[in-house]
């Protein structure tokens, strides 16, 4: 792989850092959004009424394929303890999870990561994180942005 191609591929891994940590902001600023919703839906469940499905049907997407230019992250985190999370990574692999779990394992935060991928045909990656107090999404986020510093640095040093 000549100079060029090594650049151009370092350049598409910046930019997917980049995209993920914004996208970290926002699961922060919707997982409030949610529990203020769960609090209405609780409210809706209570006034279900079968006659309100009689209306028309709406589309839904059952297929959820992340786009290559836009990664998802998933969280599953438990009501009980906000400092263990499993992140679910879409169209992720070994390049971000190694990377990221150096990072996050020098975190004096982090009590515990890892990632694992399930099998190589499933375009995912677990990594989860258990903290010695903060939230796991917090340190997440802090890992993300640590790690996108790292690859800016890299990129300017070599161009």
């Amino acid at each position: 792989m000549c100079i060029r191609d090594r650049r151009r591929v370092h350049g598409e891994n910046i930019s997917k850092l980049k995209n993920i940590s914004s996208l970290m902001s926002d699961v922060s600023e919707n997982r409030e959004d949610d529990e203020i919703e769960e609090e209405e839906d609780e409210d809706e469940i209570a006034n279900f009424d079968v006659e309100s499905l009689q209306g028309g049907e709406e589309d839904v997407n059952i297929n959820n394929k992340p786009t290559i230019d836009q990664p998802q992250i998933k969280i599953e985190q438990s009501d009980m303890d906000p400092t263990c999370g499993t992140f679910i990574f879409a169209n992720e692999d070994h390049t971000i999870g190694n990377a990221l779990r150096y990072i996050l394992i020098q975190n004096s935060d982090v009590q515990f990561c890892g990632y694992n991928i399930p099998h190589p045909s499933e375009n995912f990656m677990n990594f989860r994180i258990q903290s010695t107090g903060k939230q796991c999404t917090e340190v997440m986020k802090d890992g993300l942005i640590s790690l996108s510093n790292v690859c800016d640095t890299i990129e300017n040093t070599f161009d």
